[in-house]
C-alpha cells in the first residue's frame, strides 16, 4: 500500500511538472506577447498573452520548442517627406515660368503592430529579437506616413478639380479629420494611436491641374498627328506596291517576248502606246496559260 502511494505521488509530481512546463504563458513577462516555434510544428499561429492560460504539448519535448517574447509598446517617430506631385516636372514645362510642384511634409506618428498579428509578422519576416521587431515597426510607420501624404495629395488634386480651390487641404479642420480617419482605420498590421502634422508645404493645386490638362491636350494632338501621318504613309505604301506589281508583270512580259524590247526602242516617242501594247500581250498570255491548264 505504501508503495502504491509513493508511486502515485511520483506520478502526480510528474504530471504536475508536465502540466507546468506545457503552460507557455509563464515564459512571457507582463506587458509582452509571445510566439512559439518548435521543431515538430514550426511557428505557432496563436499569440501567447500573459495571464491567459495556454498549454502546448510541444514544450514537453526537451529542446523542441522556443518561446520568443516581444514588447509591442507604441513607437513615436518623426518623418519628413519631400518630392514632386505626380508628373509635376512634365506639367511644369508647359506652363509659363516652369512653376515648382514640389512638396514637403513633416509628421509625427505613433503606433505599433496589432498583437494578434504578431505570429504572422515574426514568422513571415524571420524576426526573433526585439531590435528586429522594433526596426520592422519603424519601417511600417514610415510607410504609413507615406500613405497618409499620398491621401492628402490626392484630396488636394480632387478638391482643385471641383473648382472650390485647394485651400481645404491646408486647413486645420481638414487635417484633423484626415488624421482621425487614418487613426481609426489603421494601416494594415499597424494600430495608429496618434498622427500630428508638424510642417505642411504644398504647391498650387489649381496651377498643377492646369498644367496637367495642357499636357494631356498636347499628347492628344501629338497622337492625332501620328495617326494621320500613319494613314498617309499607308496610302503611299499601297500605291508603291501597286507600281511594283505592275513593273513586275511588265518585266515578265519582256522576258517572254524579247522582241518587245526592239518595239519599245522604235516606239519610244509614244510611251503610252507601248505600255498599252505590253498590257495587251500580258492579258493574252494570261488567257493562254489558263486555257492550257484546263
Amino acid at each position: 500500500m505504501k508503495k502504491f502511494f509513493v508511486s502515485f505521488f511520483i506520478i502526480l509530481i510528474f504530471c504536475g511538472v508536465c502540466f507546468f512546463i506545457g503552460f507557455v504563458q509563464f515564459h512571457i513577462p507582463q506587458g509582452n506577447y509571445g510566439v512559439m516555434v518548435s521543431k515538430t510544428s514550426g511557428w505557432d499561429k496563436d499569440v501567447i498573452t500573459p495571464g491567459k492560460p495556454v498549454w502546448k504539448w510541444e514544450k514537453l519535448l526537451p529542446t523542441n520548442a522556443i518561446v520568443y517574447n516581444f514588447s509591442v509598446a507604441p513607437h513615436s517617430k518623426t518623418y519628413k517627406y519631400q518630392g514632386n506631385l505626380p508628373s509635376g516636372e512634365l506639367y511644369s514645362m508647359l506652363l509659363e515660368g516652369t512653376p515648382d510642384f514640389k512638396y514637403e511634409v513633416e509628421i509625427m506618428i505613433t503606433g505599433t503592430i496589432k498583437p494578434e498579428l504578431l505570429p504572422s509578422i515574426v514568422s513571415g519576416n524571420n524576426i526573433t529579437t526585439q531590435p528586429q521587431l522594433d526596426e520592422y515597426i519603424d519601417t511600417r510607420l514610415q510607410l504609413a506616413g507615406q500613405k497618409y501624404i499620398a491621401e492628402l495629395i490626392d484630396e488636394g488634386i480632387k478638391t482643385s478639380n471641383t473648382n472650390n480651390g485647394a485651400s481645404g487641404i491646408l486647413s486645420q479642420k481638414f487635417l484633423l479629420s484626415q488624421s482621425e480617419s487614418f487613426i481609426k482605420n489603421g494601416f494594415y498590421d499597424l494600430e495608429i494611436q496618434d498622427l500630428t502634422v508638424n510642417k505642411l508645404e504644398f504647391p498650387d493645386f489649381d496651377l498643377y491641374n492646369t498644367g496637367k490638362t495642357a499636357y494631356l491636350n498636347y499628347q492628344k494632338q501629338k497622337q492625332d498627328i501620328i495617326n494621320n501621318s500613319a494613314e498617309l504613309n499607308a496610302g503611299y505604301a499601297a500605291e508603291e506596291w501597286i507600281e511594283i506589281q505592275r513593273f513586275a508583270e511588265w518585266g515578265k512580259v519582256l522576258s517572254d517576248y524579247p522582241i518587245l524590247i526592239q518595239f519599245l526602242a522604235v516606239a519610244k516617242g509614244d510611251t503610252e502606246a507601248a505600255f498599252k501594247a505590253m498590257e495587251s500581250l500580258s492579258e493574252k498570255k494570261t488567257g493562254t496559260e489558263t486555257v492550257n491548264s484546263n
